[in-house]
């Protein structure tokens, strides 16, 4: 058995075919169809709560978009946001790609979009002794004023001004100047990242098949892709220079970005950095054209939570001793994802403790599973009920309501089962005598009594196991 599931094995160009694990196949064939038609300038955002395969989704698109010979940078944002400015960050990403793709004879563009965006950089990135020098003057000077100060003082040393009051004219002249250029410097390289990516794109479609993806298929047109994965987990001043370099400098002719993040967070990034009262949907709506939802896909009645749990069971070998209990805990964990969808990190974490209690007890051991994998779901899924189940405090009311049998999918014996062993051990008023009977008799070689005592003893079982998992 594994604590965690194996990584998913995503080649470069693999795509969906190998192993399309939620069925979004469809949805990324026709997300790329999309992108592919757009020639404009295009920021798209796609959008999907945390664990629910984002990133996953991100690496099998961009493999489809390869064999589609679309150039395509996959960034994650959360791994680098340890950078000091997000400009570099994106800059250096393409640049590494043309590096890797373009042919020798086209490398031109390149060094021309080099040199732009050092100029670019000169515009935006102070350095560390002009900020300072711009904090002791207020503000008031900007960085790219300081670059020919040493010349000025100069001039006011030598008797040209005479005094700080022309200095601070003759910087201010120069600044006013300097505007045209730093406009021009900053034109120049949203022109020269155009023609990178038409570059890029050529390059892709005319490459060899076997470097950039299957033989057979007629080079397609269609933009530069660029993913920025894990926004919503980067650092949140690191995540708002993303958006807003993207907005003014990226976003150009023959370029497409993807920003796959969880949007509410990104809101709350936003009311962080601007105030509690700020519209922060209306503000992100400024920096993309179309936002996309991640789909919940069910197919032939199974969930992606199914279909995923199916994929844990496997990864993680999953088994135990006794093959009737790991079905029945399979099926439970199963419809419980069904009544409350959890994510996909969620499952993970069940999965996780599940692999304890199978790896620490065996049928010896007192876990009967309608009520262990209950307390398993429970443990990270409700916390706050499961701390009353330990403490033999939740009541029948509560357990039901939580549990929510009548919405169970399969219903009939096993939301039947489920529910008689719930309430024999949060119900003191039981008084049906054919369930107190059968639950009995299947704990009497357990030397236990049942009723309220039967969760804490249980719920120990768990605390002893996996102490430290949430």
């Amino acid at each position: 058995m594994r604590f965690t599931p194996k990584p998913l094995d995503i080649a470069d160009f693999d795509g969906f075919a190998k192993n399309d694990l939620f069925g979004l196949q469809p949805f990324g064939e026709n997300f790329a169809n999309l992108v592919q038609r757009i020639d404009e300038p295009l920021v798209i955002a796609l959008d999907g709560p945390w664990g629910s395969g984002k990133s996953t989704f991100a690496r099998q698109w961009a493999g489809l978009l390869r064999q589609r010979k679309l150039p395509v940078i996959v960034f994650d944002a959360f791994a680098n946001d340890h950078q000091p400015d997000a400009f570099l960050a994106l800059a250096a990403e393409i640049t590494a790609l043309a590096r890797q793709h373009l042919p020798e004879d086209r490398k031109t563009v390149l060094a021309s979009f080099v040199d732009k965006a050092k100029k670019a950089g000169k515009v935006l990135l102070p350095t560390l002794a002009k900020v300072a020098v711009r904090g002791a003057s207020l503000g008031v000077v900007s960085a790219s004023d300081l670059d020919s100060l040493a010349e000025v003082a100069g001039d006011v040393g030598k008797g040209a001004a005479g005094d700080a009051a022309s200095l601070a004219e003759k910087l201010i002249e120069k600044r006013l100047n300097a505007v045209e250029a730093d406009r021009a410097a900053l034109d120049a390289f949203r022109d020269d990242l155009s023609s990178l990516a038409t570059a890029l794109r050529r390059a892709s479609a005319d490459a060899d098949a076997d470097a950039l993806g299957p033989a057979g298929e007629a080079p397609a047109a269609g933009p530069l892709v660029f993913i920025i994965d894990e926004l919503d987990r980067c650092r949140p001043s690191f995540a708002l220079s993303l958006l807003e370099q993207i907005k003014h400098l990226f976003s150009v002719d023959g370029v497409c970005f993807v920003l796959v993040t969880h949007m509410p967070q990104i809101e709350t990034v936003v009311r962080g950095q601007y105030g509690a009262e700020m519209d922060a949907r209306t503000y992100l709506e400024k920096f993309f054209h179309l936002r996309l939802q991640l789909p919940n896909k069910a197919e032939h009645g199974r969930s992606i939570q199914q279909r995923y749990l199916k994929h844990l069971w496997t990864s993680m070998a999953l088994s135990t001793d006794d093959h009737v209990y790991d079905n029945h805990a399979r099926e439970l964990i199963s419809v419980l994802s069904t009544v409350h969808p959890v994510s996909l990190r969620t499952l993970e974490r069940i999965a996780s403790v599940v692999v304890l209690l199978y790896a620490a007890t065996n049928k010896r051991h007192l876990r009967v599973p309608s009520l262990m994998i209950g307390l398993v779901f429970m443990s990270v899924h409700a916390p706050a009920a499961y701390s009353k189940a330990r403490a033999g405090r939740l009541t029948w009311a509560e357990a039901s309501e939580y549990f929510n049998f009548p919405s169970w999918p399969n219903g009939g014996k096993s939301a039947e089962r489920f529910a008689q062993w719930w309430r024999y051990a949060t119900d003191p008023a039981l008084t049906d005598e054919a369930v107190i009977e059968a639950c009995s008799r299947s704990l009497f070689d357990y030397s236990v009594g049942g009723g309220p005592e039967l969760l804490p003893l249980m719920a120990a079982i768990l605390d002893d196991l996996a102490p430290a998992v949430p």
